[in-house]
């Protein structure tokens, strides 16, 4: 109710000052008193503020003579604190205008004020801009030390008032997507004196996929780069670089993936999207998404409707079913998982409480039907605290991230996510490539022949999504990842190259199709026609050596970001004899790996695995999967807590085991290099 409670302490002193000057003139004293009218003593009381009363103690009433002080002096005060509040704004007001390399918010809506929050406790200089000054979020902000002016941020002198024209960055969080895309273009008019990024946050479906399908009009100019970001996408983003769904991006992947998404809405359309044209964006793989919600198909249809390509790049099976937090709602999903195996369950309902609730009840009928290794992972945009707990519950023993807690908005919000970079870097680098291998083709005009700058939105994205895709390409080939301080570029094998190329080939492919791409003889983009709409093994030799020509410089592109490029050896630990080896090869690895990343498959009913988990720890380029058998999982769930156990990066069952290495699961212990096809013969130690 109030900004500061000073104010209300002023009030009720006042209050009182006023009750005891009431209180005193209506006492009579002395012969001549005669009784007054109420308003006649009131009035008698307001006067006292001049700070004009005599009054004495023995002749006068004790009230009046309290009065006489408490009342101016509560007055000044008062009007003490206004001054140093008007004062205060003033000078903020000031700040504010002369104010450089700060960030300027405009709109504290929720994503706004967690934005402004966080960019505080980073230590940024922060200017807010919002059409009430009064809110609770603006009154918060001021009390942190945030200049909050009351106006239009569509308007060009508002922005100047708070520094935008020297600001490093500008977010529009008004809640209104047309007034963030407005305030985004008029920041192409301040004549900024730097580079200036501006993030309006993008909301509404149709006009987020408007902005980013348009393939002539870029939102941006040379001096002014505009990223719009939505957390909805960003929570997909995330939830696909998770550990807990690294075996879908492995080599080792055996199965298109089947995802069961609770929840239809703006984060359930994210995930489908975002895993399609990045994660799942693998050749051969035809990923199926089981959508539970209550309006499933009419959703669909409209979701279908901004994706053209849908049907044809993933399969879609929806159930029409209202979830709640009553049991009886949940026998649809009883059913769903007694009769598939999911590698992921994806919960986004609603409200946090129903999503976790839902989460555990899913978690449960997985463990009963012996899929302990399926991750659930469950929004929590406000209780993220209450969502880790909820996870933790659910270890058993090595088995961990069974339930995974995403879409923190607080974390969603904060600097690292909201103004990282490194994905545009390594977009614009793409960018980069692709001009060059264009430049032979100088008969063909394609509107994305531009330098970045000036690119329109669409190529923006697709450049984005690249990035977002490296990871899974390279997983796909049997490649891995890692920071290096010092990273040397790989020197890819013609058939690294090959299976690259292919996996590029099927992204653009799968995003194309997505976006209503049909194949024509020629290309037309006002038809949406291309001629290299096709599988890898129909498309002309000149298209593909230009993949070719792109995945080459993965290495090098990405050794300029500080990632290193390790090729995946496996080596199965299951026996005596891989036991053995896989201990000499862990005792022999320095941090000199040859360009090599080791995973070793491990059974951990076996005595000796725990020491080797111990060893792999410790080791450089080291990772741990386990073989997961039938009859130890009653083993592991009354296992004790153990730190080696812990940090696992991967199951494998024994049929896909037995699958992976074309051998008997007793077989001599041995090794081959991580592919996406079939493994050549085991190479004896």
């Amino acid at each position: 109710m109030f900004k500061n409670r000073d104010w209300f302490v002023l009030g009720l002193v006042g209050g009182v000052a006023l009750l005891l000057a009431y209180w005193g003139f209506s006492r009579c004293i002395g012969v001549e008193c005669a009784p007054e009218p109420a308003w006649k003593l009131f009035e008698k009381s307001l006067h006292l503020v001049q700070g004009r009363g005599s009054f004495s103690i023995g002749s006068d009433p004790w009230q009046l003579v309290v009065a006489q002080y408490l009342v101016p002096g509560v007055a000044v005060l008062a009007a003490a604190k206004l001054f140093l509040l008007s004062l205060r704004r003033d000078l903020r007001v000031a700040f504010a205008r002369k104010s450089s390399n700060h960030t300027v918010v405009c709109g504290l809506s929720e994503t706004g004020r967690h934005i402004v929050e966080n960019l505080r406790n980073a230590g940024e200089r922060v200017v807010a801009i919002d059409l009430d000054s009064d809110t609770p979020a603006a009154a918060a902000c001021a009390q942190a030390g945030v200049p909050v002016l009351k106006g239009d941020a569509t308007s060009a002198k508002v922005l100047r008032l708070a520094g935008a024209h020297r600001a490093k960055a500008i977010v529009a969080t008004t809640g209104s997507d047309s007034t963030n895309l407005e305030i985004s273009l008029r920041a192409n008019d301040l004549e900024s004196a730097r580079h200036l990024v501006v993030l309006p946050e993008l909301r509404a479906s149709w006009l987020r996929h408007t902005i980013t399908n348009h393939q002539r009009a870029a939102l941006g100019s040379a001096q002014v780069e505009v990223r719009p970001f939505n957390t909805s996408h960003n929570s997909a983003r995330l939830l696909y670089r998770s550990s807990a769904l690294a075996r879908r991006r492995t080599s080792f992947a055996f199965a298109p993936p089947r995802i069961l998404l609770l929840g239809l809405g703006e984060t359930g359309e994210a995930v489908v999207e975002q895993g399609l044209r990045t994660a799942f964006a693998v050749p051969g793989e035809l990923p199926e998404f089981l959508v539970v919600d209550e309006k499933a198909s009419a959703r669909l249809g409209s979701f279908e409707t901004r994706l053209p390509g849908l049907s044809q790049v993933a399969a879609m099976t929806c159930f029409d079913h209202t979830l709640s937090s009553d049991p009886h709602s949940w026998t649809v999903l009883n059913d769903l998982v007694a009769a598939e195996r999911l590698d992921a369950v994806v919960v986004a309902i609603g409200g946090d409480e129903l999503n976790l609730s839902v989460a555990s009840h899913i978690r449960s009928r997985l463990d009963r039907d012996k899929q302990l290794t399926t991750p659930v992972f469950v929004e929590v945009r406000q209780i993220r605290r209450l969502g880790e707990f909820t996870s933790r519950l659910e270890h058993i023993g090595p088995l961990r991230q069974r339930i995974v807690p995403f879409g923190d908005l607080a974390y969603l919000t904060s600097r690292p996510i909201i103004f990282e970079n490194r994905m545009d870097d390594l977009a614009r680098a793409h960018h980069a490539i692709y001009l060059a291998s264009q430049q032979s083709d100088r008969g063909v005009d394609s509107p994305a022949q531009l330098p970045w700058e000036r690119l329109p939105e669409v190529y923006k994205q697709s450049s984005r999504r690249f990035a977002d895709h490296i990871n899974a390409k390279m997983r796909a080939s049997g490649l891995r990842l890692r920071p290096s301080q010092t990273p040397r570029p790989l020197e890819l094998s013609a058939a690294e190259i090959e299976r690259l190329a292919q996996c590029e080939h099927w992204r653009w492919l799968v995003e194309h199709r997505l976006s209503g791409w049909q194949r024509g003889d020629q290309r037309d983009d006002s038809q949406l026609l291309h001629p290299h709409l096709v599988d890898w093994t129909d498309l002309p030799e000149h298209p593909r050596e230009l993949n070719r020509a792109v995945v080459r410089k993965l290495p090098e592109l990405l050794a300029s970001a500080g990632i290193e490029v390790r090729r995946e050896r496996a080596l199965p630990a299951v026996d005596s004899r891989g036991i053995e080896l896989a201990q000499d090869r862990l005792q022999a690895r320095t941090d000199d790996t040859h360009g090599e990343h080791l995973v070793i498959v491990l059974d951990p009913l076996m005595g000796a695995s725990r020491k080797i988990m111990v060893m792999a720890k410790t080791a450089a380029d080291t990772s741990v999967w386990l073989l997961l058998r039938e009859n130890m999982l009653a083993t592991l769930a009354h296992s004790a807590e153990d730190e080696a156990l812990i940090g696992i990066e991967g199951w494998l069952s024994e049929k896909e085991f037995a699958a992976m290495t074309s051998a008997p699961l007793s077989a001599p212990g041995g090794e081959w290099h991580g592919a996406g096809a079939k493994p050549e013969a085991m190479t004896p130690a």
